[in-house]
């Protein structure tokens, strides 16, 4: 009777000990992977943040004041304008270009008169490169215009002033260094990893101009 009672203790003590070990096997496991998950994090090597390069513009989406970009990780981006960057032309948003560029035509005397024209856009601005001229400045839009000149303006000349790239390159930094701030992936990410994605914001930034 005792062995009996010795054999069924012994079955039930390797019966307890096989239905308890995976349990606390499987637990020990689950803290470990929060403990190297911890340690990767502490670490710093997060799975680093990819940032979309935009490839493209899809000009089907244009508005008035917006453009839409496909980047090359599949995702879109929509860059809102705080004035008008296209105009519509026939149906088709066209992008506004207020770029100078000189041209020239003759006047009723036929003398020859160089000026100043906009590049594109749904009105046109001609600016003489001559203060003398009987228009100094006239702009057009559709049947309509205006102009007007300037008495005793004497015969200073007009030129087209050049864009301060020095200027404009530091104010897409200012830009982009203010997106990495507000991005706590990008925050956290190591130095590589950081240089690389702002490359990337800044070569979208340019895009967006």
């Amino acid at each position: 009777m005792r062995k009996d009672k010795k054999v069924i203790s012994v079955i039930l003590i390797i019966f307890l000990l096989f239905s308890i070990l995976p349990e606390k096997v499987y637990g020990e496991n689950e803290v470990n992977k929060k403990i190297n998950a911890n340690n990767i994090q502490n670490n710093g090597k997060i799975k680093k943040k990819k940032i979309g390069k935009i490839i493209k513009e899809l000009s089907e989406k244009r508005t008035k004041d917006s453009k839409s970009f496909q980047k090359d990780d599949g995702s879109y981006e929509i860059a809102l304008y705080k004035t008008p960057v296209h105009y519509l032309d026939n149906g088709t948003w066209k992008d506004i270009d207020n770029t100078l560029e000189e041209k020239s035509e003759k006047d009723q005397k036929g003398k020859s008169n160089k000026y100043l024209q906009n590049k594109q856009n749904d009105f046109k601005v001609k600016i003489s490169k001559n203060s003398s001229t009987e228009k100094l400045m006239e702009i057009q839009k559709d049947k309509y215009n205006v102009s007007w000149n300037l008495s005793d303006a004497g015969t200073a000349e007009a030129d087209i002033a050049k864009v301060d790239e020095n200027k404009l390159n530091s104010e897409i930094d200012k830009t982009v260094e203010e997106e990495v701030k507000k991005d706590t992936e990008l925050k956290e990410a190591e130095v590589k990893d950081k240089d690389e994605a702002k490359k990337t914001l800044v070569s979208n930034e340019k895009t967006k101009l």
